[in-house]
C-alpha cells in the first residue's frame, strides 16, 4: 500500500514536471517566434528607409559636376571608403551623392538611438584616416555631407586622395 502511494506520488510529480516542461518549451517557442517577427519587421523597415538611396540611378555625374578636377577613380575610391564603413556593396557606391549627409545614411540604418550599432561612423573615421591621412573627427560636423567629407579628405592628402591601400 505504501509503495502504491509512493508510486502514485511519483507519477503525479512526473506529470506536473512534464506539463511544466511543455509550458516552458511553449513559452520559449513563443519568444523565439516573437523575436523572428520583430526582426523581419525591423529589417523590412530598414530596407524601406534605405530604399531612398537604393532606388536612385547612378550619381556619378553629380560628383563629376561638383568636383570636375577629381578623377572617376578618386571619386569611386572615396565612395568605396564610405560604403565599406557601412558594410554596403561596392555596387551601391554611386547611389550616394555629394549632397547626402553622412548622418542621414546612419539614421536610415538606425532611426532611433540604437542600443548598439555596427560602429559604422567609427569605421568611417578609421577608413578616412587610413586612406587620406585625415583625422575626420577634427573637422566633423553633424550635418556634414559626403561632398564635404570628400573635399576635406582631398585637402588632407597631398596626393589628392589616391593612396595605395
Amino acid at each position: 500500500m505504501v509503495y502504491r502511494e509512493w508510486e502514485m506520488g511519483m507519477e503525479l510529480i512526473a506529470d506536473i514536471y512534464g506539463k511544466m516542461a511543455i509550458a516552458v518549451i511553449a513559452f520559449v517557442a513563443f519568444l523565439l517566434l516573437l523575436w523572428v517577427v520583430m526582426a523581419i519587421s525591423t529589417e523590412r523597415e530598414r530596407r524601406r528607409r534605405l530604399g531612398v538611396f537604393w532606388s536612385r540611378s547612378c550619381l556619378g555625374r553629380q560628383w563629376r559636376t561638383r568636383f570636375p578636377d577629381a578623377t572617376k577613380d578618386e571619386i569611386r575610391g572615396f565612395l568605396d571608403t564610405f560604403v565599406d564603413a557601412f558594410g554596403y556593396s561596392k555596387k551601391k557606391r554611386l547611389k550616394f551623392g555629394p549632397d547626402d549627409k553622412v548622418m542621414d545614411v546612419y539614421q536610415a540604418e538606425y532611426p532611433s538611438p540604437p542600443l548598439a550599432d555596427d560602429m559604422e561612423l567609427e569605421q568611417l573615421v578609421m577608413n578616412v584616416q587610413e586612406r587620406y591621412g585625415l583625422d575626420l573627427c577634427s573637422v566633423w560636423k553633424a550635418d556634414m555631407t559626403l561632398g564635404q567629407v570628400f573635399e576635406v579628405a582631398r585637402k588632407g592628402n597631398p596626393n589628392q586622395g589616391i593612396m595605395p591601400r
